[in-house]
């Protein structure tokens, strides 16, 4: 950097200096020049004055003039010869009528001109004036002066070698100061380097210490300051990395943090434990060398390459064990930077709902073999000629109760299971676009009968022009379910309001009722399976206690929302939020 410096003074020092001479120069030319100009023009008065008032013959006080004042005289009449030339024969010289200072001086004007002689064979200054003399008999004539420019130029080129002499002086005088002021400079600055060499290598404790009253001075106060802070800055980092480090090795759930090219940054203990992974060269390595999962992959890809989600979620089996991977794209100004990926162990969750999915689904076909059996023996036993036929109807009659409702409840569990099951997905749904008002009108049609026997009174609200994609059945066994609740638990003369419309995102439907109503506390239990508000009136109803159930299973799978307002002796209000099709996010 120094010899930087010097390098960079010593250039701008020369330019300065030649710069400087050059124009010096041209001063002093200009200067002398026009110091003989004036004597030119002083000494062509004399001669004028003494050509003028003499009564010797020109040619002889010419010379005479010329020794003395030690200029060349020149006489040009008015139609350019030469008369009298004090240096050279005038018979010999050629017309100077083209001369363009004796142009002038025959226009009656004053003008000097510098050119070269073919007389003298060098440059000359000339300086000509008009004049009015015995020998021209009045009709005008020219009176040129002139010098040798040979003497001015050697008085120049000396002027010359002193501006050069100057000029060397100059620069060797601007590089021992420039040197000295460079060091002066440049010391501070060597600190600064050898100091910040000590900070990249972790000694914040190293201080800047430049001793000047200047610039330098604040410059080393706020770089110690700087250094200061930046060493509080990366001791609170520190902190707040170890306070990370610790959460995330006490999470009971496994945390791996990937970039971009999907290679691993972090990965707690948890995540280690679950995958075996029991080196501490971790980083680097692909996240696939650790969990291999073609679907974890995918799941990858989307969110961080394709970027179609900043959260999906996906389960993997690693041996006997189920994990549940959340994958969530971490973004620094709008720009992804990697993922961050958070394991669930789930495999007791897992295990649960396949025993109880599959609990349910053999009890139905258990009890489904002998309810076939005993509506076959109800059939037979009405054929069979029995003398007390009231009491054979009876019994009959209660059978045929009892196996009606335990079918009710299978086909119940069967639909629950069904719901509950991947099949109930909505990428494994079939879809239909159906208007709603027409749904509406099929539901009332099949509770027609039940809404009689209370005289019940529907009242449809929907806009004719309503048309929602789902699957048909599902949005009916719904409608009905809540229906027919809406009739079971209403009064006499009571009134069922079934309203629909549309936002931009999704479908909302109620279901409102002017019955007896529900007490709060049952609420956040009513859609637990075989709950029941009132056992005894509800058995009494003929329900199975799986409808709302069904109701919710039914509106999860087509990620919808259900809420409830009641009011006791007043009536229930179900509101259910369907999203429209193609704001239908799956997930896998």
């Amino acid at each position: 950097m120094k010899r930087k410096l010097i390098s960079s003074y010593f250039l701008i020092i020369f330019i300065a200096v030649v710069i400087t001479a050059f124009f010096q120069a041209q001063f002093s030319r200009k200067i002398y020049l026009d110091e003989v100009k004036n004597r030119l023009a002083n000494n062509s008065y004399a001669v004028k004055w003494v050509l003028n008032n003499t009564s010797v013959p020109y040619k002889k006080i010419s010379n005479e003039l010329s020794k003395k004042i030690a200029d060349r005289i020149t006489i040009i009449d008015n139609s350019g010869k030469v008369i009298i030339d004090s240096e050279v024969d005038a018979a010999k010289l050629e017309n100077h009528k083209s001369r363009p200072e004796v142009k002038s001086a025959l226009r009656g004007k004053k003008d000097f001109s510098i050119r070269y002689s073919k007389s003298t064979e060098q440059n000359m200054l000339y300086y000509a004036v008009p004049i009015n003399l015995k020998y021209t008999n009045g009709n005008g004539a020219v009176l040129r002066l002139s010098i040798a420019l040979k003497d001015i130029e050697v008085l120049i080129n000396k002027l010359y070698e002193y501006v050069i002499i100057d000029m060397i002086f100059g620069i060797f005088a601007g590089i021992i100061i420039a040197y000295f002021y460079t060091r002066r400079i440049s010391k501070p600055i060597g600190e600064m380097v050898k100091t910040s060499k000590y900070i990249a290598q972790g000694n914040f404790e190293t201080k800047l210490e430049v001793n000047t009253n200047d610039e330098f001075a604040v410059l080393g106060s706020s770089f110690n300051f700087m250094v200061d802070a930046l060493n509080n800055l990366i001791m609170e980092l520190k902190s707040r990395n170890l306070e990370i480090e610790s959460i995330l090795n006490s999470m009971i759930t496994g945390v791996i943090g990937i970039d971009v090219n999907h290679k691993i940054l972090y990965i707690n203990p948890m995540a280690k434990k679950w995958f075996n992974v029991d080196y501490e060269n971790f980083k680097g390595k692909n996240i696939l060398d650790i969990v291999r999962s073609s679907r974890l992959d995918k799941a990858i890809v989307d969110v961080l390459d394709k970027n179609r989600k900043n959260l999906k979620s996906v389960v993997i089996q690693n041996g006997d064990r189920y994990y549940k991977i959340y994958i969530n794209l971490m973004k620094f100004e709008e720009k992804a930077e990697g993922a961050v990926i958070v394991i669930q162990d789930v495999t007791e969750e897992k295990n649960y709902s396949e025993m109880k999915t599959e609990f349910v689904a053999n009890v139905s076909h258990e009890l489904k073999t002998p309810l076939t059996s005993i509506m076959g023996f109800i059939e037979t036993l009405k054929d069979v000629e029995i003398d007390d036929i009231e009491t054979r109807d009876k019994f009959l009659g209660i059978i045929e109760s009892e196996a009606k409702r335990l079918q009710n409840i299978i086909n119940d569990l069967l639909d629950i299971s069904y719901l509950e099951s991947s099949k109930a997905k909505p990428e494994n749904i079939e879809l239909a676009e159906f208007k709603i008002s027409d749904l509406i009108n099929d539901v009332a049609l099949i509770l027609s009968k039940a809404r009689l026997t209370k005289k019940i009174k529907i009242q449809p609200y929907c806009d004719e022009n309503i048309v929602f994609t789902a699957n048909r059945d599902k949005l009916k066994q719904l409608f009905i379910n809540l229906v027919d609740n809406a009739i079971k638990y209403n009064v006499t003369n009571g009134k069922v309001f079934i309203r629909a419309k549309e936002t931009e995102t999704d479908l909302i439907i109620s279901v409102e009722d002017t019955g007896i109503g529900i007490p709060k506390e049952h609420i956040d239990r009513l859609f637990e399976r075989f709950y029941r508000v009132d056992k005894s009136r509800s058995r009494a109803q003929g329900g199975t206690g799986l409808g709302l159930a069904i109701v919710k299973h039914i509106v999860m799978s087509m990620n919808g929302k259900i809420e409830v307002v009641s009011e006791v002796g007043k009536g229930t209000k179900f509101i259910v939020s369907l999203p429209k099709a193609k704001n239908i996010q799956t997930t896998t």
